[in-house]
């Protein structure tokens, strides 16, 4: 399971889009993570179309 060291999140007026960022170690940590808020989003709004933009900024 992935492990957070940093979470932010806003979501836009209308509560459609959800912004979020987020630190991880590994970029399999960040597929595991995408695939889990999508399966909570699912079961807790029935939404399935979901968009994601990814960006991977580093970090020293």
């Amino acid at each position: 399971m992935a492990r957070l060291r940093s979470f932010k999140s806003k979501t836009d007026s209308d509560n459609k889009i959800c912004f979020m960022t987020v630190a991880v170690e590994t970029q399999g940590e960040l597929e595991s993570l995408v695939e889990q808020i999508a399966e909570r989003i699912s079961l807790e709004s029935g939404v399935r179309d979901l968009r994601w933009n990814l960006t991977n900024t580093e970090e020293d």
